[in-house]
């Protein structure tokens, strides 16, 4: 199914760069705004991957054997023929904008910044002192 194959790839990606599983980037993504705009895109393409589950369903149940394709039925084809371009196309450039976004850094670099970011906010002292 190429719509789930969108959502591996970036995923590989995602967790490539941070060097953490999707679900603990999801939890710290708050402290990091390159992060937060990758799992937004993220998001995007998990909403098309399932677009294009139920347009590939769709084409499937019209082009059964034994469904007689009157002029509706064509024109049902032919949406979902076009519904289903349109998302290949959306979850193509999702997915090429997180690996342009992610190549911008240096291999690494995400990770290391994601861990100094988490540290700091996780060990921000309680009280100040003034002199």
């Amino acid at each position: 199914m190429a719509g789930t194959s969108y959502l591996t790839d970036a995923e590989r990606l995602i967790t490539e760069a941070w060097k953490q599983p999707l679900d603990q980037l999801r939890a710290s993504a708050a402290s990091d705004p390159v992060l937060t705009g990758i799992l937004r895109l993220h998001q995007a393409l998990t909403t098309l991957t399932r677009t294009i589950t139920n347009q590939q369903a769709g084409l499937r149940r019209l082009t059964n054997p034994d469904h007689h394709l009157d002029t509706e039925a064509l024109h049902h084809l032919s949406r979902h023929n076009e519904q289903l371009r349109l998302a290949h196309g959306q979850a193509d450039a999702y997915l090429n904008a997180i690996a342009t976004l992610l190549n911008a850094f240096p291999k690494g670099y995400l990770a290391e910044l994601h861990l100094l970011r988490t540290h700091h906010l996780t060990n921000t002292p309680t009280t100040v002192t003034t002199n």
